[in-house]
């Protein structure tokens, strides 16, 4: 280092690496995550300091133009007296009665729903993807859009930066020549100053009216629809809801409008309507929230369950909590089942997931792998009687440094249709039944392993 800085460079290097420590010490979302940003930087600095300019926590520095939870959640008094009552100071999200929640199962059913929606609208159109390309599925949506605006209702669209980076000016142009007010952060300046590109808006979903909503898995890229040409099929899920939990829904919205818009969305009169009689919240978390939302929900749902856990995630990452947890759940005798992706779209993240195929397998968790195409669906079902259905992953970056969204509902007759989509998907798996894996996931999985913090 002394041939290509001098002394002092040296010395200034180090003193940078010293101040960065302290700041990952005193903002790391967990201690496994400052010990290894501290001994990174302190063992190859040139490397680290701009690493963790990128990958760090500098959301603590420039907190103000990160999205917030909502600062207030329709649906009073809080409800008691159901199984997920005790779950809602905890994670930050009332619960509310009177909603009706719709089952949508993959791309092509989700999208024409949503497409209806938006032609039905009267007055407003929220819309928020991680992803969002210029391909097909992405000019069908953009030409509902163009229609809606027409007709005078107000259209707002919101993307992720690192998500929708290949987005073309062409096609935001072609929106904002409409009157549809797009935002996104796109400049590597803001990108890295303002939030970080290692903290993500995983978000997605779909406001009507401030009266119907969707979210779920799938984001607006024609892959999600049928695979493109990776997959030969796209498994995921979504959800339609009306009720009081699309008005939660919408507040969550507001909040990221607010931080990278810099401006109030304007105020919505629609009257808050009870169209079913689900027990349902919306629960938004990320890293500038008050507590780990993320792990306390898991861990939540986890212990829940009496029967059966059923999850599905196409990353199995677990924080080791979040482990532990599930291999409790199994040595009590539960159905634990996690299904995730056979097929591979992301390396680092799939061999991640095989280190820790073993150990659950050993303490009673079953494992199945989807066969037919790639699995993306974020799914819980917990007994019989609550289901959580949103932009959740089963790994750490998800669960603590992502901003996502979920819907928890409480309803026996919408978990039976939750529970027959799994019992299909199950059938057109593979049981990982134990046996050694590969020399190259053996070799790999481990080292993958090591980087879970940031997967």
């Amino acid at each position: 280092m002394t041939p290509v800085f001098g002394p002092i460079g040296a010395v200034v290097l180090y003193a940078i690496a010293l101040f960065t420590v302290r700041l990952a010490i005193r903002t790391a979302r967990s201690p496994q995550g400052a010990t290894g940003w501290v001994v990174f930087l302190l063992s190859f600095p040139l490397l680290a300091v701009p690493a963790y300019a990128v990958f760090g926590g500098l959301y603590r520095i420039n907190r103000r133009h990160a999205p917030d939870l909502p600062a207030r959640i329709h649906g009073s008094p809080p409800m008691e007296n159901t199984r997920l009552s005790d779950l809602q100071d905890a994670v930050g999200a009332k619960l509310t009665q009177g909603n009706d929640l719709s089952l949508l199962v993959d791309g092509e059913e989700t999208f024409t729903a949503i497409f209806d929606a938006i032609d039905a609208a009267e007055s407003e159109v929220l819309v928020q993807f991680y992803v969002l390309m210029d391909d097909a599925l992405g000019q069908r949506l953009k030409s509902h859009l163009i229609a809606a605006r027409r007709r005078g209702v107000s259209v707002f669209v919101l993307v992720d930066a690192l998500g929708s980076l290949m987005l073309s000016r062409r096609f935001i142009r072609s929106l904002r020549s409409e009157g549809i007010v797009f935002r996104g952060n796109f400049t590597l300046n803001r990108t890295l100053f303002r939030l970080g590109v290692n903290f993500r808006d995983h978000r997605k979903m779909v406001i009507v009216d401030g009266t119907t909503g969707f979210t779920g898995g799938l984001n607006a890229a024609q892959i999600y629809v049928d695979g493109g040409e990776s997959f030969d099929k796209w498994r995921d899920t979504f959800v339609r809801a009306r009720g009081p939990v699309v008005r939660q829904m919408r507040d969550s919205y507001a909040s990221a409008w607010r931080a990278i818009a810099s401006e109030d969305l304007p105020e919505l009169d629609a009257a808050t309507e009870a169209p079913g009689d689900m027990c349902a919240a919306h629960v938004s978390l990320g890293p500038t929230s008050e507590g780990d939302i993320g792990t306390l929900l898991v861990l939540g749902l986890i212990c829940k369950a009496r029967d059966r856990l059923w999850i599905t995630t196409p990353y199995l990452v677990p924080p080791p909590e979040v482990g532990a947890a599930l291999r409790l759940a199994a040595q009590r005798g539960l159905d634990v089942r996690l299904l995730v992706p056979y097929p591979v779209d992301k390396y680092l993240p799939w061999l991640a997931s095989r280190a820790f195929f073993a150990d659950l397998h050993a303490q009673g968790v079953a494992i199945y792998e989807f066969t037919p195409g790639f699995m993306h669906q974020k799914v819980m079902l917990v007994d019989d009687d609550i289901a959580s259905v949103g932009t959740i992953n089963l790994d750490f970056r998800s669960i603590t440094l992502n901003f996502e969204q979920t819907v928890l509902i409480e309803d026996r007759g919408f978990c039976t249709r939750i529970a027959d989509m799994l019992e299909s998907d199950f059938a057109n798996s593979r049981c990982f039944d134990g046996e050694q894996q590969s020399l190259f996931v053996r070799v790999f999985a481990p080292v993958a392993q090591l980087l879970s913090p940031v997967l």
